[in-house]
């Protein structure tokens, strides 16, 4: 329906695309590995990152941005 249609720029597309809730983030994303209930573990978890990261089957790298909130910022 063409009246569902408005110009825009990339980012105008994008804003509205989070506005509306239809950007995957997190669990829903297609390729996410973990859940929001093993981010939280995760952050309050205080082994090394080699061993955490080896019990969810993720990378080192994977979990220091969980914890240091680079990715999964969205999960209190």
């Amino acid at each position: 329906n063409p009246d569902h249609l408005f110009l825009g720029t990339a980012r105008d597309n994008s804003d509205d695309k989070v506005a509306k809730g239809r950007d995957a983030r997190g669990e829903t994303a297609g390729n996410a590995r973990l859940t929001e209930a093993e981010v939280r573990a995760i952050r309050m978890d205080t082994r090394i990152q080699r061993v955490v990261a080896a019990e969810y089957g993720v990378t080192t790298s994977q979990i220091g941005h969980i914890r240091r909130r680079f990715t999964w910022k969205h999960v209190k």
